[in-house]
């Protein structure tokens, strides 16, 4: 897999993986370009390696404080080039206390990247600036103007100040997740899993997800509708979603798709862009109930009252997928559960938000 995508590809989508609100840029100006931004970037450059290793075994190294025109450089191996077999991609902070000194911002900017094009030459396979500072009038003049000054350099880009904060703010688990759902776009037992999951209303795949959880931990574990309502992972998914009913989660993924599409694009002629769906307000349990009740057959069968087992026979590439991430980064229980559900992207399917009490989703 490592093979299609390879560290040049990762970064640039880790740097752009979303904005941050542009009022909290307001705290670059707490944020010091040698005590704060250099090592946080170095940190998380150093987990982006560290995730994209569990699938690859390329040799890199993370180098902070450079001197060379950059302030942190990311080394890796090329492989098959004898001459030159190592490559670099090079970050040049810029905190919003540098951007204060006009002098700094016009005479040093741009010959710092010639600094490290004559060190690293045809090696240096990117160069990213990334502007830590506020959205004021002042600073985005100073914005303009950088990237202005790099745009006719192609290995030259210009990180936002706040698709810069998201990537500052990202978790070693996110960028776990971001990193294999990269490196899994052509996986079969990925594409499989979600294929399974796609079709079922996301409460309902959220259930799934977990049953499959404690059968690969102990395929011998009979569990309780009380089991499954304390599973924190399962708990969070029930009490964020709404209770609609299947047809009603089908109706708003159409209404999603029809909202990514202009009118003449799409088919609306069936009204359903106008319909509200429903929702039954019923309790987790009872929710719970409602799903198990719906899985009963090969995959979960009753023993007793309230009480069943467990054997996922109809979601063997789920089970593929928790054991693999159960052995790649040692997740158990409702942490597994949350890290496959979430890298399989269903929520994106109803256009629906992950809920903010998630550790790995937060950025």
């Amino acid at each position: 897999m490592a093979g299609i995508i390879e560290i040049p590809q990762i970064v640039p989508e880790l740097l752009l993986y979303r904005e941050a609100p542009l009022k909290d840029c307001e705290d670059y100006k707490k944020l010091y370009h040698d005590s704060d931004l250099c090592p946080t970037v170095e940190r998380q450059l150093r987990a982006v390696l560290d995730g994209f290793l569990k699938y690859s075994a390329v040799a890199y190294d993370v180098q902070g404080f450079n001197d060379r025109g950059t302030d942190v450089l990311l080394r890796f191996f090329n492989e098959g080039n004898e001459e030159h077999p190592w490559r670099f991609i090079a970050f040049q902070i810029k905190s919003y206390h540098d951007l204060q000194t006009d002098r700094y911002l016009w005479k040093n900017l741009k010959s710092q990247y010639f600094e490290a094009l004559a060190e690293y030459g045809a090696q240096l396979e990117n160069y990213f600036i990334l502007v830590c500072t506020t959205y004021n009038k002042k600073e985005m003049r100073k914005l303009r103007w950088i990237k202005k000054t790099f745009s006719t350099i192609t290995n030259a880009t210009v990180i936002d100040p706040a698709y810069v904060l998201t990537f500052l703010r990202m978790s070693s688990s996110r960028i776990n997740i971001t990193i294999e759902s990269l490196l899994r776009d052509e996986d079969i037992v990925f594409r499989r899993a979600r294929e399974l999951l796609q079709d079922a209303k996301p409460p309902l795949a959220a259930l799934i997800v977990t049953l499959c959880e404690i059968y690969t931990r102990n395929p011998f574990e009979t569990v309780t509708l009380e089991d499954l309502v304390e599973y924190d992972f399962l708990a969070h998914m029930y009490n964020h979603l709404p209770d609609f009913d299947a047809t009603d989660y089908e109706i708003l993924a159409e209404q999603f798709v029809m909202d990514e599409y202009d009118d003449d694009e799409y088919d609306q002629s069936d009204g359903n862009q106008d319909h509200q769906p429903i929702d039954r307000q019923q309790t987790v349990r009872e929710r719970i109930a409602e799903d198990v009740e719906s899985l009963l057959g090969d995959s979960v069968i009753p023993e007793g009252e309230n009480r069943y087992r467990i054997t996922c026979a109809d979601y063997y590439p789920l089970g593929a997928l928790l054991l693999d991430a159960r052995s790649r980064y040692g997740y158990e229980r409702s942490q597994l559960s949350e890290y496959v559900f979430t890298s399989l992207k269903l929520l994106e399917l109803y256009g629906l938000e992950y809920p903010s009490t998630f550790e790995l989703v937060m950025y």
